[in-house]
């Protein structure tokens, strides 16, 4: 059948080549909701809950619509390693996307994740870094290459405390932590 529902292709993010400050630079954060482009989406996503042709079981049964709803990333370093993210599952368009994409643009996300990766003290009710990513980065990882000292600091930081939370519950699995009452714990609430 023939598609009257536009086709996602993924597109390179517009922030670099923007004018406007980033909104991170400015000392208030522009919030995703006082923007015209989330007014857009909600105006899209009622279209969805009130077209019945925007049902995600038709959605699904047009073929192009599916296949243009998927973005590949293949690695650099060894192009056989990719990541397929497959959004034709989700109950958007290939307008929903661009739509996406825009109130990401406006709001600076790629600004904000790339300055977030780089250790920029973005967390303004901290005053630090945010590197969630460090917590999942492996023993021997040269994290200092992008943050000096300080990265390989944080790191051996992070890992000291994941090695003692991988004691601590080895020692309850094997019994040799006990309770209180000097038996081995065996309901683990979390």
């Amino acid at each position: 059948p023939v598609s009257s529902t536009p086709t996602f292709v993924p597109r390179p993010s517009r922030s670099s080549s923007r004018s406007s400050p980033s909104p991170s630079s400015s000392s208030s954060t522009m919030k995703c909701y006082e923007v015209p482009q989330f007014t857009a989406l909600q105006a899209a996503a009622s279209s969805f809950r009130t077209d019945d042709k925007l049902h995600l079981r038709i959605l699904c049964s047009d073929s192009s619509r599916c296949n243009g709803l998927v973005a590949t990333h293949k690695c650099k370093s060894d192009t056989s390693r990719k990541i397929i993210l497959d959004y034709s599952r989700q109950q958007v368009t290939g307008d929903t996307m661009e739509l996406l994409f825009d109130l990401a643009d406006k709001v600076g996300l790629t600004d904000r994740r790339n300055e977030m990766r780089c250790g920029a003290g973005i967390n303004v009710t901290e005053k630090r870094m945010v590197l969630h990513h460090a917590l999942r980065m492996p023993k021997g990882y040269d994290f200092g290459t992008f943050h000096g000292s300080e990265g390989r600091r944080l790191l051996s930081e992070v890992h000291a405390v994941r090695d003692a939370i991988e004691s601590f519950v080895t020692k309850v699995r094997t019994g040799e932590h006990r309770g209180a009452t000097n038996r081995p714990l065996k309901n683990v609430l979390a």
